[in-house]
């Protein structure tokens, strides 16, 4: 009997070997599997550039589809009332097209002048022009027109533009007609002694003209 259960103990010990062995064969065959499945995987993205598919726009169309939903089906707050139109306007006398004279026109001193934005003429009909490039012209009517002041640098000439050279969008004179107060979207409000054309700052951009006030940001005649 103690044959029997050392033969019995003998062949329970080698049919234990037997099964793991066989399990960790097939571990290893899957292990195997898999890599080489990653590896053949990996083969084929490098070989067509790891091309991946467009992200599908079917959300968007939906996202689209319900916002034009909601549009139509959300109450309009609005309600429009008619109008009722006069009679047409009678084109006559004065608003005779016939008396418009704008085709006659004729423009003056167009290759010199560019950019034209801001005038003024003072009681003598002197005129007082401010141009893209920053300068500040006088023109008594004939002539030429002469630069008397630079806003921003006194070497610019069109085409230069921008904040070096200034712009001049807007002019007025003083009571006395002895200084041009001159609105630059860069430079702020500035002073031009006339007839000297001396340039003097009065109010750069970021004064603040009042206590709680924002700001001088941008002068605009």
């Amino acid at each position: 009997m103690p044959r029997r259960r050392e033969a019995g103990g003998a062949e329970g010990t080698h049919g234990g070997s037997s099964a793991g062995s066989s399990a960790e064969n097939n571990d290893d065959a899957r292990a195997s599997l898999i890599q080489g499945v990653m590896q053949e995987t990996d083969r084929r993205l490098a070989e067509s550039g790891a091309r991946r598919d467009p992200p599908s726009k079917m959300p968007l169309y939906l996202g689209s589809l319900m916002l034009c939903v909601a549009y139509f089906l959300y109450p309009c707050k609005m309600k429009p009332q008619p109008v009722e139109v006069g009679p047409p306007v009678d084109w006559s006398g004065a608003l005779s097209p016939a008396t418009h004279t704008i085709g006659a026109v004729e423009p003056i001193h167009k290759k010199l002048l560019h950019g034209p934005d801001s005038f003024v003429f003072n009681k003598e009909g002197v005129l007082y022009i401010a141009t893209a490039e920053g300068a500040v012209w006088r023109w008594p009517g004939t002539g030429q027109p002469v630069v008397i002041a630079h806003i921003g640098n006194v070497s610019c000439t069109f085409p230069q533009q921008g904040p070096e050279c200034g712009r001049p969008v807007g002019m007025a004179l003083s009571a006395d007609e002895r200084t041009l107060f001159v609105a630059d979207s860069y430079y702020g409000l500035s002073s031009v002694s006339l007839p000297a054309g001396h340039v003097e700052r009065i109010l750069p951009l970021g004064t603040v003209i009042e206590d709680g006030e924002p700001p001088l940001i941008f002068a605009n005649g």
